[in-house]
């Protein structure tokens, strides 16, 4: 198990060290879902608006999978924000999120954070973290302003019990092999990381606000895992991809060779994997 006091989150120390103060912060102790706690508040929240947790009982990943979420083992932080960007470029932020999290990362030294298109956070080939980006938008577009609540998982230091999910088996895992950074020999400062992570998001949402995904796609693609590699897309109408992952587009989209030609893969209800996977 972790050990309490180095993965115990305490709110003045976070805000300590952060370097723009959100509109709101709040820092419990267990919640269903970051995500869905500041979804539920949406009408009496300011931008931005950050929640965080020691333990998510319903934690959420892509595609409804459940997230990992034990007590005093990862750090589990969601961000509201509103956002004039039009809504079909918004399918970009999982990467501009993916990205301030391993900048994050990377400044509690840890510097080896690969991504997975589009969500996945990766150290030594394997999962360390994760992104959920949901928009909730005006019904009656009234408002010229998305509603976009991006969260956001990584790993510190897992039980060593932490199983591979199997369907059909009744016992919380995780959808693919795992690591933590305790694994990987650094012990981070959970209080440390989570003000960088803000920090992070802050700056990463505001360049992506101001000249979009293309002015930070180079850095994306510096840590793509799955550049140049023979992989399988699973799409969420069933249908499977098979080709050559050639990093993405300014818009974010996954650029897949494939004997057709060039196939462009927006996020969506996918799920990407190397074909040895």
């Amino acid at each position: 198990m972790s050990d309490p006091l180095q993965y115990r989150l305490n709110r003045a120390d976070i805000v300590a060290q952060l370097s723009t103060v959100p509109a709101h912060l709040e820092v419990a102790d267990t919640v269903d879902s970051t995500n869905d706690w500041l979804k539920r508040r949406l009408p009496d929240l300011s931008s931005p608006t950050v929640m965080i947790a020691a333990e998510q009982t319903a934690g959420r990943g892509r595609r409804g999978r459940p997230w990992h979420s034990p007590a005093d083992q990862g750090l589990y932080l969601s961000m509201a924000v509103q956002l004039g960007t039009p809504l079909q470029a918004l399918g970009a932020l999982s990467l501009v999120a993916g990205l301030a999290a391993a900048s994050a990362i990377d400044l509690n030294g840890q510097t080896a954070i690969q991504l997975k298109w589009p969500n996945d956070l990766l150290l030594n080939g394997q999962k360390c973290g994760g992104c959920l980006v949901e928009v909730i938008s005006d019904p009656q577009r009234s408002n010229p302003l998305h509603w976009v609540i991006i969260g956001v998982g990584i790993n510190l230091k897992l039980a060593d019990d932490t199983s591979i999910d199997q369907p059909g088996i009744d016992q919380p895992g995780i959808d693919q092999p795992w690591t933590d950074l305790h694994r990987a020999g650094h012990a981070v400062d959970i209080n440390r990381l989570a003000a960088a992570l803000i920090d992070q998001l802050i700056v990463h949402i505001a360049a992506f606000a101001e000249g979009g995904f293309a002015t930070m796609r180079s850095r994306w693609q510096a840590r793509d895992a799955f550049d140049g590699q023979a992989v399988v897309v699973h799409q969420g109408d069933g249908q499977t991809l098979h080709g050559q992952a050639a990093g993405v587009t300014d818009a974010g989209e996954l650029l897949l060779i494939r004997a057709e030609g060039q196939q462009r893969i927006s996020s969506g209800e996918v799920s990407l994997r190397k074909v040895s996977d």
